[in-house]
């Protein structure tokens, strides 16, 4: 099964790659990923967070998670971390902010999509 069909559910061809952006080790209490200019109202947001495992991100209402782990340190070559998979559909935002349990360093990144819907897998 390719990604596309992992994550869009449908084997076509995918929704038309609008953009992205990500951050990386912020020492803040959030994670803000800025929006793609050319993102459109309706467009699909697809958002991978980390952070390390003693920590929590917030996510807020509206998002779906789709995968939410904990990745020992033999996998992710450090400390244990944990990884979400969220989506939900742009609705006015310009920026996006996840908020972490404590000030620490995370990352972030945000995909966008003309279209389309994430499948069940």
């Amino acid at each position: 099964m390719s990604m596309q069909q992992m994550l869009f559910g449908k084997s076509d061809a995918i929704s038309p790659f609008v953009g992205s952006t990500s951050t990386v080790d912020q020492s803040g209490p959030a994670v803000t990923l800025a929006m793609p200019a050319a993102a459109q109202d309706g467009d699909l947001m697809i958002c991978i967070l980390q952070c390390r495992a003693d920590r929590s991100i917030t996510i807020p209402a509206g998002w779906t998670i789709h995968y939410s782990q904990t990745i020992p340190p033999a996998q992710s070559g450090t400390d244990y971390i944990r990884v979400h998979i969220v989506s939900a559909f742009r609705a006015g935002q310009t920026s996006l902010s996840f908020t972490q349990s404590v000030s620490a360093s995370a990352s972030g990144a945000l995909l966008v999509f003309r279209g389309g819907s994430v499948g069940a897998n």
